[in-house]
């Protein structure tokens, strides 16, 4: 679980991103990051208190590229 008093603001980057109030809140409300790997895949999933704001993303260990929806939850994709 992430510590707070421990973790860097998230404010500058969510100004740079220019995120609106209601993904602000979420980030803000972030408790974790779960990372796994088997295989052929590494996975990586962000966990809220708020249940629709999970992010998760998953990347071939091959190098073959992925499209994944935006993390800032806006339309959209990005390859990795």
């Amino acid at each position: 679980h992430k510590d707070k008093h421990l973790s860097d603001s998230m404010t500058p980057a969510m100004d740079l991103m220019h995120l609106g109030g209601v993904v602000r809140t979420a980030v803000k409300l972030v408790r974790g990051v779960s990372i796994s790997q088997d295989a052929t895949t590494w996975t990586m999933s962000v966990f809220s208190v708020i249940s629709w704001f999970k992010v998760s993303e998953r990347y071939p260990l091959d190098g073959s590229t992925t499209t994944c929806k935006r993390r800032d939850l806006r339309k959209g994709s990005h390859t990795g």
